[in-house]
This record gives structure tokens, C-alpha cells and sequence, in this order.
């Protein structure tokens, strides 16, 4: 097993929903406000809040609802045939193209064997309101998504409560909480022998991947590489995260003097 896995970057983990605006700092400026380490620049994504004043009373003044279903059935292909079927190993090496085969020769589509049908489906719904002195944003959202390739799947679960309080009309507080839960299983890729794309593509079209293992128990496979359809269901990878970020910030204005202060946690 020496394949490898692509992670995720962490900012999957914020659901497209509650974005805001998203802004990008560059240079000094981004050095002036996040220090050394924001060097390179900063991406600066902001969630969405409820404004102050805009449900009358505490009630709720907007509630949103969105669905969708994808489904492919295809496994990602177009129709294109992008492996050839007529020439068969040169040997016991790791070369395809030998001879011509005879016409009765079976032969195996190995993309096919390897990409399925995937589906994907997502539900969100979002609720905010309040007052001139309290305003409070929530949502909460769900995807679960199936890979091209067996055994390869992502699901998430989100929830987020975004509050804003003015005490007094020099102090305001504001509150974001964001906890979800994150399944990812990973399929195995890269330049490796436990590749499965690569794998399939230097497997001869009359060797059948499909028999996946021999009568001895041992992995069927040809040449030095695993064979794909083996790996899926042999080499899995899966990742579970379970996260929860905070942050309060508060502001207070005497007069010409003004004090900001916040904390945070992210585990």
C-alpha cells in the first residue's frame, strides 16, 4: 500500500450559503492588520449577519430554503474513447503495445471498469431577524456527495449561529459559532504503483481487471501496479472531522477613544 490521498483544503469546512463577500489583501496591507505570516496576502471571507433593525419586535424577518440533486451517470465521460482496444502486452513488461490482437480477443474497457455513476445532493436553509438592539443570524446544511470511483464519498453537516447585541450605543458584540462534521473517504492516486488511474491506463486491454483477485488469495493484477478495481476495495482512506469555530468580538466608543477587543477558539 504506497499510494497517496489528496486532502481537503480547510475551507470546505464554511458552507457557500453563509458567504457573505469574500476579499483579498495584498502586500503591506494585508502585513499591517494579520501581521508577518500574512505576508503572501490574505483571503478575507466574510458570513452573512442579520443587520440591525431589520425584524420588528425579535421576529423573524427572512427564511431561506434551498434543494438540489445532481446525478451523472456517465462516470464523467463524454463518450470519448480514449483507451485503445486493438493491441495487446509486448511481453511480461509494462509496454502495451504488442501485436495486433485477433478479433475475438476479449477485451476490457478499464476507465469504465474504474468511474461510475455519481450522484450528489445538498439541502440548506437559513433564518434571520432581531431589532435595533438585537439581530441573530442562523442556517444549518447538509451534502452528501458519492465519487466517480466505488468507495469514494463525501458527506457534511453544518450549523451556524452569527449574533449581534448593542447594549448601549457605544457597545456592540457580536457572537459567530460554527460547528460541523465532516466523512471523507478518499480514493488512492498519483504517480505510485497503488494509483488507480494510472494503474488502469497501464493495464493491456485483454487483461481483466475485473477478477481482482487469483485462486490463491494473491492480488490479480498486471506488471508492478495494484490492480485499481483491488485497491478500491482494499486500500481505502478515510478522514472524519469533527469542528467547532468561535469568535466574540466587542467595540466600545467613549468620545473620541475607541477599544476593540475579541476572542476565539477553533478545535
Amino acid at each position: 500500500q504506497n499510494g497517496s490521498i489528496q486532502l481537503s483544503n480547510r475551507a470546505v469546512d464554511i458552507s457557500s450559503e453563509d458567504v457573505e463577500n469574500v476579499e483579498v489583501l495584498k502586500g503591506p496591507s494585508a502585513s499591517a492588520l494579520y501581521g508577518s505570516l500574512a505576508a503572501n496576502g490574505v483571503v478575507l471571507i466574510t458570513t452573512k449577519k442579520a443587520k440591525p433593525g431589520m425584524g420588528e419586535g425579535g421576529k423573524v424577518s427572512s427564511v431561506n430554503f434551498t434543494a438540489s440533486v445532481d446525478r451523472n451517470s456517465n462516470g464523467g465521460r463524454d463518450g470519448t474513447e480514449i483507451l485503445q482496444k486493438k493491441y495487446g502486452q509486448l511481453g511480461k513488461g509494462s509496454l502495451s503495445y504488442g501485436r495486433l490482437r485477433p478479433v475475438d480477443t476479449p477485451k476490457y474497457d478499464h476507465v469504465e471498469e474504474l468511474l461510475k455513476p455519481h450522484w450528489s445532493n445538498a439541502q440548506s436553509v437559513s433564518f434571520s431577524g432581531g431589532s435595533p438592539e438585537f439581530s441573530y443570524y442562523g442556517s444549518g446544511a447538509r451534502s452528501d456527495i458519492s465519487g466517480l470511483i466505488d468507495n469514494s464519498a463525501y458527506a457534511k453537516h453544518d450549523v451556524r449561529a452569527n449574533v449581534m447585541l448593542l447594549p448601549f450605543s457605544s457597545l456592540s458584540i457580536t457572537s459567530n459559532s460554527n460547528f460541523m462534521t465532516i466523512d471523507n473517504n478518499l480514493p488512492q492516486d498519483g504517480s505510485n504503483r497503488d494509483g488507480l488511474m494510472l494503474g488502469a491506463l497501464r493495464t493491456p486491454p485483454e487483461f481483466n481487471n475485473t477478477m481482482v483477485t487469483n485462486p490463491d488469495g494473491s492480488q490479480h493484477r498486471y506488471a508492478g501496479y495494484d490492480n485499481p478495481l483491488w485497491s478500491v476495495e482494499n486500500n481505502k482512506f478515510n478522514t472524519t472531522i469533527e469542528r467547532f469555530v468561535h469568535s466574540t468580538q466587542a467595540s466600545l466608543t467613549i468620545e473620541w477613544l475607541s477599544v476593540n477587543g475579541g476572542i476565539g477558539m477553533d478545535r
